[in-house]
């Protein structure tokens, strides 16, 4: 094999490892990406669950006559908002 052919198959040889280094580290990066995604998901679905909770007591309280007429309105326009 000539100098210039064996060059060229050295280059060759290099971009292809690197090829495969940059594949694996993408594989690495796709892995902790759906970590990050499934976890904000989690929080998400916890945040959303409290936040019901909340709204839920506020509505309970409201019913039960035991905040004013002023928080009474304030509670209900928050719930029409939120949608519940």
């Amino acid at each position: 094999m000539t100098d210039p052919a064996r060059d060229e198959l050295a280059i060759l040889q290099d971009l292809q490892r690197q090829l495969l280094e940059v594949q694996r580290e993408q594989g690495r990066l796709a892995d902790v990406q759906a970590r990050i995604l499934q976890e904000l998901r989690a929080r998400t679905r916890r945040g959303s669950k409290r936040a019901g909770t909340v709204a839920r007591r506020a509505a309970e309280r409201v019913e039960s006559g035991s905040v004013s007429d002023v928080t009474r309105a304030r509670v209900r326009q928050a719930l029409r908002r939120s949608g519940l």
